[in-house]
């Protein structure tokens, strides 16, 4: 999330950028709504500590709700989602790095509670799934870390079906 903010993170493509910067200089109002995919697949791949991780949250957040915001009430609402991780992991048994996949998505459901921000936790949904015999863990993953198109409707459906509710 570093590389987002543009904190000089390395990239494994490119140098670091703002990118929420860049991206806010065309909304010229303050969002009143923001979905945000957690990327915790890159934060666990560069072991990026757990309390970077609650702090570029929190940044994050901010510069999102104080956009055109001068006053600073709260006016943005946010959701948060997770995507399944890492296939070798969690389904087929291999070693986890220091900071695990697990670590990273319970900061995140901590924030999620912590912020009052609401949290689909995708994630978990699969893997609960999987673990019931209710789903093929080979049809989650394209490869050993990307999402498959099955996951990505799934999400895309499930995610307007709680847009619809919530507007």
């Amino acid at each position: 999330m570093g590389q987002w903010l543009g904190d000089g993170t390395p990239s494994f493509n490119d140098d670091s950028q703002p990118h929420v910067d860049q991206l806010l200089h065309y909304v010229p109002f303050t969002p009143t709504f923001v979905v945000i995919q957690a990327p915790i697949v890159n934060e666990y791949l560069r072991q990026t500590p757990l309390a970077v991780f609650w702090d570029n949250l929190l940044t994050l957040t901010g510069k999102l709700r104080r956009h055109f915001n001068a006053d600073g009430e709260d006016r943005t609402d946010l959701l948060l989602l997770t995507t399944p991780g890492d296939k070798r992991i969690a389904f087929e048994g291999a070693p986890s790095a220091a900071i695990g996949y697990e670590d990273y998505y319970e900061t995140l459901r901590a924030f999620s509670r912590t912020s009052g921000f609401g949290l689909i936790d995708f994630a978990k949904y699969f893997a609960d799934c999987v673990h019931q015999g209710l789903l093929d863990y080979e049809l989650l993953f394209d490869d050993p870390i990307h999402p498959s198109p099955f996951v990505n409707e799934f999400i895309a459906c499930k995610l307007g079906q709680a847009i619809d509710l919530l507007m």
